[in-house]
C-alpha cells in the first residue's frame, strides 16, 4: 500500500510509477483522481525491490515526487 500527503494544490490527476529497484525504466501502473493519496499495488513478486514515483500534471507542467524503494515480503 502506497500512502503520500497531497501537497498539490491544481493536479489535473495523479500518475503511478513503478520500477525495479536499480534498473530505472518506470511504467505508468495506475492513473488516480486529483487529491487521491493513496494506492494498493498488487500485482508483485515476494522477495522483488521496487521503487516508485508519483506525477502530479497540471497546467504548467508536472511535478515528480521523491522516490521511495518498497521490497515485496
Amino acid at each position: 500500500m502506497l500512502t503520500w500527503v497531497d501537497n498539490s494544490v491544481a493536479e489535473e490527476g495523479l500518475i503511478v510509477q513503478r520500477s525495479v529497484h536499480g534498473l530505472g525504466d518506470w511504467h505508468e501502473i495506475a492513473t488516480l483522481n486529483p487529491d487521491s493519496e493513496s494506492y494498493a499495488d498488487e500485482d508483485l513478486f515476494a522477495g522483488s525491490d521496487f521503487d516508485y514515483r508519483i506525477i502530479a500534471p497540471n497546467a504548467g507542467g508536472f511535478s515528480y515526487s521523491d522516490v521511495v524503494r518498497a521490497q515485496v515480503a
